[in-house]
This record gives C-alpha cells, structure tokens and sequence, in this order.
C-alpha cells in the first residue's frame, strides 16, 4: 500500500468506503510504499519528511491517506479498522519517534572582575 499526502481538508464522510473521491485527484505523490501481505498486525510507513513538512507549514497538514497498490490484482485487499473499532486492539495507531537536542546551557555568565551582580527571582 502507499502512504499520501492529503492536499485538502475532508471529515470522516467525505473520504470513506461509501464515498471515495473520484480519481483521488486531491492527493500528492506517494510518500511512501510498502508492500502488505496477509499477515495480522501493525504496518509501518515512513512519512517523516511529511511531518516534518506539517512542523514547517502547519497549515499543509490534511492528515495521512493510505491507499491500495494500484498494481495488485482486484482480488488482493486487506483491511485496516477504524478509531472507533469495538476492538480497540486493533486500531489504528500513530507512532512517532523523535531525538530530543541538547539541552542549552542555561549558566549566566561570570561577571567581570570587580562587578558585583545580584540576581533577584
């Protein structure tokens, strides 16, 4: 399955089962591909550079698409549960791993020779 980029806003009942948009013409290029077999359990697309474009543009950010491979036989399909599934042991979950920087250093510096400095809190 591929992983895209939402170019516009939506809800839940315009962007479902019942309602699939004609051609998909309102989503970017494929963030990311990989291949789902038949196997129960969690998928994982990398859409880092994705995310990060919501963290530079906060605006851009109309959520993740997942979308079939248009290459596999209309036989092929897997399915994925909603948030609301009763099961919540299969819903879907987002997973974000991240480095935290180096924390600054936070001392004032030493004041000149002679200066005497009071530092109220």
């Amino acid at each position: 399955g591929n992983t895209y980029d939402g170019t516009h806003s939506w809800t839940q009942n315009t962007q479902c089962y019942n309602n699939i948009p004609l051609a998909q013409a309102d989503i970017s290029a494929a963030e990311d591909s990989q291949d789902i077999g038949t196997d129960v359990g969690y998928k994982v697309w990398d859409i880092t550079n994705m995310v990060e474009d919501w963290i530079s543009n906060p605006a851009t950010n109309y959520g993740v698409l997942i979308n079939s491979d248009n290459q596999a036989s209309q036989d092929s399909y897997r399915y994925f549960a909603s948030s609301e599934y009763s099961d919540s042991t299969k819903r879907p979950k987002l997973v974000i791993t991240y480095t935290v920087g180096p924390v600054p250093d936070t001392t004032p510096p030493a004041p000149p020779t002679g200066v005497n400095i009071t530092i109220e809190k």
